[in-house]
């Protein structure tokens, strides 16, 4: 039995050796890319739209035009 244990740090120290340690990274570090694309029809941006279900169908509403 206590050779089965020595046999498997054996093992383990062999592939550490030739692997190393498991490939685990920052998780929060990824900022997310903004979203630059902008509507054909009225010239805004994506984010700023409207997402409208009706039924089965989903479509983007252009958000209403501001005074400017």
């Amino acid at each position: 039995m206590a050779e089965q244990r020595t046999q498997g740090g054996r093992w383990n120290r062999f592939l550490m050796s030739i692997m190393g340690p498991a490939q685990v990274g920052p998780y929060d570090t990824a900022e997310p890319v903004p979203d630059t694309s902008v509507c054909d029809k009225c010239g805004t941006p994506w984010g700023e739209h409207e997402v409208v279900h009706e039924g089965t169908y989903s479509y983007p509403r252009c958000p209403e035009r501001r005074a400017t």
